[in-house]
C-alpha cells in the first residue's frame, strides 16, 4: 500500500536531496518522476529522497533508481522526511489508461483527516449497534450521503471505502426488513 510505503519513509527520517539539473540531463534518470503536460525550466530542480543526487547524475541508468523517489520539484520542500509528520491519501482517480493519480495530504491537516475519520468511524458504529428500525436506516442513509459528499477528499479513502462497505450492509438490513 503505497500509505505505508510513505510512513515508512516519514519515519525514516531520511534526508531529502534537491539540486538544479540542465533538464536534458535530469530527463534521462530512469525512473524520474514529473507531472504529465507539465512544462520545466532548464535547469530544473530535481529532488530525491534518501540518496544523494550526485550518486544518481554519476549513473542516471541504474535501475534501482526505479525504487527511489526521484522527482522534478513540484514546490514542497522538506530537509528530512520526518518533517512531513503524517501522510493519508484521500483520493485517486484515473488519468490514463493503467495510470492513477493519488492526493495526499500532509501534516496537520492529514492528523485532521484522521481526526474527522475516527469521528465519523464511531457515530457509523454507533447506528450499526441500533436495533432494526425506521430510525436506523435514516441514520444510515444521513452517514452515506456525509460519507460519499461531505467526506470526498477530506478523510483517508481507504477508510472511507471500509464506511462505504459498513453502510452497505446496513442498508442490505433495512432491504431484508429485520435486525441482525
Amino acid at each position: 500500500m503505497i500509505e505505508n510505503i510513505c510512513r515508512e519513509y516519514i519515519r525514516g527520517d531520511v534526508k531529502v536531496y534537491g539540486k538544479d539539473v540542465p533538464l536534458q540531463i535530469a530527463e534521462t534518470i530512469r525512473g524520474v518522476r514529473k507531472v504529465f503536460e507539465e512544462k520545466y525550466p532548464n535547469p530544473v530542480r530535481v529532488v530525491s529522497v534518501g540518496v544523494p543526487l550526485d550518486e544518481i547524475l554519476n549513473d542516471v541508468n541504474n535501475e534501482k533508481w526505479e525504487k527511489v523517489s526521484i522527482e522534478f520539484c513540484g514546490g514542497t520542500h522538506v530537509a528530512k522526511t520526518g518533517d512531513i509528520n503524517e501522510l493519508v491519501i484521500v483520493s485517486e482517480e484515473a488519468i490514463a489508461k493503467g495510470i492513477r493519480r493519488i492526493f495526499a495530504i500532509t501534516g496537520v491537516d492529514a492528523e485532521e483527516a484522521c481526526r474527522l475519520a475516527n469521528d465519523f468511524d464511531a457515530r457509523l458504529t454507533k447506528v450499526e449497534k441500533m436495533p432494526f428500525s425506521p430510525e436506523k436506516m435514516i441514520h444510515a442513509a444521513a452517514l452515506k450521503t456525509e460519507n460519499e459528499k461531505d467526506l470526498k477528499g477530506q478523510i483517508p479513502a481507504v477508510r472511507r471505502s471500509k464506511f462505504t462497505a459498513r453502510i452497505r450492509a446496513i442498508e442490505l438490513e433495512g432491504r431484508k426488513g429485520k435486525g441482525g
